[in-house]
């Protein structure tokens, strides 16, 4: 057997029943998520734009729960402070408070702290090579 069919097999085999989604199932969560978040603001001329960006920059991550974040996790969520000009926020995971919010690092060095309704977390190589075995099996 070659090294890349043992690599196969063992992320096959290390596939958990909460893994297993098509990459399509991912960015349909994604989607429904944005659409949610955007439902009740969407008349604001801004909030069009930016959800149409955002859906172009959730590409590459998921949609998560806060019990699969961990700290280093690169993450993007909403921030809805400025309801007519929804933006979506990406940064990096370095803690949680005594009060449960997330420490996320923004741009320049800027650390805050949320808990948002939504948050989703960057698909990493290794995640995204076994979305596209994933794929393959369910295509044959």
């Amino acid at each position: 057997m070659s090294s890349e069919t043992e690599k196969i097999e063992n992320i096959i085999k290390n596939i958990s029943k909460t893994e297993i989604k098509t990459l399509a199932q991912i960015k349909d969560l994604c989607k429904e998520a944005v659409d949610d978040v955007f439902e009740d603001f969407i008349n604001y001329p801004r909030n069009s734009d930016n959800k149409d960006e955002s859906l172009e920059q959730l590409a590459d991550y998921q949609l998560i729960k806060y019990s699969d974040l961990y700290r280093g996790d690169n993450i993007a969520y909403f921030n809805k402070k400025e309801f007519w000009n929804i933006k979506l926020v990406t940064g990096r995971v370095t803690g949680m408070n005594k009060h449960g919010h997330y420490s996320v690092k923004i741009g320049y060095n800027r650390t805050v702290y949320v808990l948002p309704e939504y948050i989703f977390r960057k698909l990493t190589d290794e995640e995204k090579f076994k979305l596209q075995l994933i794929d393959a099996v369910f295509t044959l």
